[in-house]
């Protein structure tokens, strides 16, 4: 199992090289100033990183930074959103020399998604480019604030903003676990079809 912690102020230069390395994105010691940025290591190995994120409630988000002021404005308007009731969950990466282990992966965004809901904000506040990892992120993220282009340091990617309420997060968590414990009963209960080999 994974363990967690706060990153420290003196390691801003790593995560920044981390960051940068695992997804391509940088990111600004000043981002990081405000945020809550939270590390994942294996219990055997505390000093490789393995996983890590960021909760931030305060303005500029990074989650918006991506769209104009003019598109920031009426997505929130649209969707009756407010600044000061939003909670971003963003920088998302992995070690990608390192593979999952097996309960990593769903440990990881549980977390991150409790970390989030920890601060009690009304609404969650995430996004990605990444379609498959879109289907997944939904599972807790179900409503969509914002598809198209998205501007990510002078280039351009298509991708998704995605939120959702404060309750309807709790709702989200409760069947992500349930449907997570039914595929392992499910696995566990499936009948073994191999056809026994003959003796002699």
């Amino acid at each position: 199992m994974l363990i967690k912690r706060l990153l420290r102020p003196d390691e801003h230069a790593r995560f920044i090289s981390f960051n940068q390395e695992n997804t391509g994105s940088p990111v600004e010691a000043t981002y990081l100033d405000k945020a809550n940025v939270w590390i994942f290591s294996r219990p055997a190995t505390p000093d490789e990183w393995v996983a890590a994120y960021a909760v931030n409630t305060r303005a500029e988000f990074r989650c918006l930074s991506v769209i104009s002021p003019d598109q920031r404005t009426q997505a929130l308007d649209q969707h009756g959103l407010s600044e000061d009731r939003l909670v971003e969950l963003t920088l998302l990466s992995r070690n990608r020399a390192l593979g999952w282990l097996p309960g990593e992966r769903d440990y990881y965004y549980r977390m991150g998604f409790l970390d989030a809901l920890k601060m009690g904000k009304r609404h969650l506040l995430g996004g990605t480019t990444d379609p498959d990892l879109l289907g997944f992120q939904q599972q807790l993220l179900d409503r969509v604030l914002f598809e198209g282009d998205l501007s990510f340091f002078g280039h351009n990617k298509y991708g998704w903003l995605i939120y959702t309420s404060w309750f309807g997060a709790i709702g989200n968590a409760i069947l992500f676990s349930a449907r997570q414990v039914w595929a392992s009963l499910s696995s566990k209960r499936r009948p073994d079809t191999r056809r026994p080999m003959a003796n002699g």
